[in-house]
């Protein structure tokens, strides 16, 4: 027992070594800084926040070879994500019709998962637009340009990047793992009975922002018992690094420096976490979060507490990670106990 534990564990902290995904981290942070720059300059920060996010998600289903199959894979994400996320402004506050679509479509992202590995970023980033729209103040026209104008920037940093590393391929933040065996349509039901629990139990327990704790399941979960347990540790650990820096971050910048502080931080962590993927889950985790609430706390009006956000995200996290951990539990084996 001690020495599955142990292996567990160091797989967790385990650090990949390797080249610095010099070209990787440049396209990432000039696509994001872009967008979201061209955005604050105009004084909406708002779109600002949507244009960044949105352009990250684009970033992140990038894993194909060839330039037009890369421009497939991120216009199709980027349809996809608009799509959902139309759909979820139409259905804000109507909270049965949320977790019934919520859990329709990820019924389908978890098939695609469980049988088409490396595509399966596509229907879950689209999956989180939907749950995330439906929750924020964002269909308008603003947050319409955002989108338009992040995936602009994205598709011209693909076409930039080939043109660099010509066949190379994308950003990636988990490699697919050749001893994982898919289980096809048994992962799709666990996946969608998950997303749904993730967002009731964030209803129930009356939380500000549910839909953290479903955007957290859909992205821990993964269709191998040991596989999903790795990542629900090093997802929860990265957050609680992130949060605390965020915290901290907060807490030590004086408040006549803090708005170019944010501002700054905001455009320099997005050039980093490619390389925190690459090394180890949880420290690009970490980055990931700390960016998130930076651009939070860039966002919010001034005077405006934070503190609770950063609690927020640590509470939802964790029962984000559990759902996700007990899903695991009671559907599958892993291959290699599959094997044994």
């Amino acid at each position: 027992m001690s020495s599955r534990l142990g292996i567990l564990v160091g797989e967790v902290g385990a650090v990949r070594r390797g080249p610095v995904p010099t070209a990787g981290m440049v396209r990432n942070g000039c696509a994001i800084g872009a967008g979201f720059l061209t955005f604050v300059l105009l004084g909406q920060l708002e779109a600002a926040v949507i244009c960044a996010v949105f352009t990250n998600f684009l970033c992140l289903t990038d894993r194909a070879h060839s330039l037009a199959s890369r421009l497939w894979v991120q216009g199709i994400g980027a349809l996809l994500c608009m799509a959902l996320g139309g759909i979820g402004s139409l259905v804000a506050g109507n909270d049965p019709l949320i977790l019934v679509t919520t859990f329709a479509f990820a019924l389908f992202a978890g098939f695609v998962h469980g049988t088409l590995p490396g595509v399966e970023a596509i229907p879950r980033y689209a999956l989180i637009t939907f749950v995330a729209a439906a929750y924020l103040p964002v269909g308008n026209g603003g947050a319409l340009a955002a989108v338009l104008i992040a995936t602009a920037f994205s598709f011209t940093a693909v076409r930039i990047d080939d043109y660099i590393r010509h066949g190379a391929r994308g950003i990636r933040i988990a490699r697919i793992n050749a001893t994982v065996r898919y289980p096809g349509p048994r992962f799709s039901l666990t996946y969608g009975v998950a997303a749904v629990c993730g967002l009731g139990i964030g209803l129930l327990w009356g939380q500000a922002r549910p839909y953290w704790v479903t955007i957290t399941t859909l992205l821990v979960m993964q269709p191998d018992r040991r596989a999903n347990t790795v990542r629900v540790l090093q997802r929860f650990g990265g957050t609680i690094l992130g949060v605390i820096a965020a915290f901290l971050i907060n807490q030590a910048v004086p408040s006549a420096v803090r708005p170019g502080t944010l501002l700054m931080l905001a455009i320099v962590l997005p050039f980093l976490w490619p390389l925190g993927f690459e090394r180890n889950y949880g420290f690009g985790v970490a980055l990931l979060s700390a960016w998130v609430l930076i651009l939070i706390n860039f966002a919010l009006p001034q005077g405006e507490m934070v503190v609770p956000v950063f609690l927020a995200r640590l509470s939802d996290t964790a029962i984000g990670c559990a759902v996700a951990l007990a899903g695991s539990f009671v559907v599958y084996e892993s291959a290699a106990a599959g094997r044994a």
